[in-house]
């Protein structure tokens, strides 16, 4: 059974289809946190009942110049840093539809963690693949996580 860290970019998803990743990868595995990374002063209400129902750790960072990479940046220097922590997690899953987070994919599985990204079907193909399970948030079917084939 997956023991799973969630790291959500809050800057490429919508607290929606967060939401519908959650409940996904919930039926995977037991959830050990979920942290977001987004610039919060700009977001609706449905993150924040999100963040309350869920227990989400949110994790602001401004956009100081018009490319919103500081969240990136914060997400993955947090999710490294927890692959070297004494968190209880076997499973990495990235919510975002960036491929920007391939190199920290690539290092969660040399650090021996399973990696699952949940994006939409714009994330570039080299990335999906990348992981070694990938769910689309945006199939018309809800496709269920098989922790056992991995």
């Amino acid at each position: 059974m997956w023991k799973l860290g969630v790291f959500i970019d809050a800057d490429n998803i919508s607290a929606d289809l967060a939401e519908k990743a959650i409940l996904a990868l919930k039926e995977s595995g037991q959830i050990r946190f979920i942290r977001a990374y987004g610039n919060w002063s700009c977001k609706n209400s449905s993150w924040k009942r999100l963040a309350n129902l869920y227990g989400v750790e949110t994790h602001h960072r401004y956009n100081i110049t018009r490319s919103k990479n500081a969240a990136d940046i914060s997400m993955t220097v947090d999710a490294t840093a927890s692959l070297y922590s004494l968190m209880d997690f076997n499973t990495m899953a990235v919510v975002s539809s960036d491929s920007d987070f391939m190199p920290l994919i690539q290092h969660a599985q040399a650090r021996g963690k399973n990696t699952v990204g949940v994006g939409c079907r714009k994330t570039p193909k080299t990335y999906t693949n990348l992981c070694g399970t990938f769910h689309y948030l945006d199939n018309p079917e809800v496709i269920a996580l098989d922790a056992a084939s991995h």
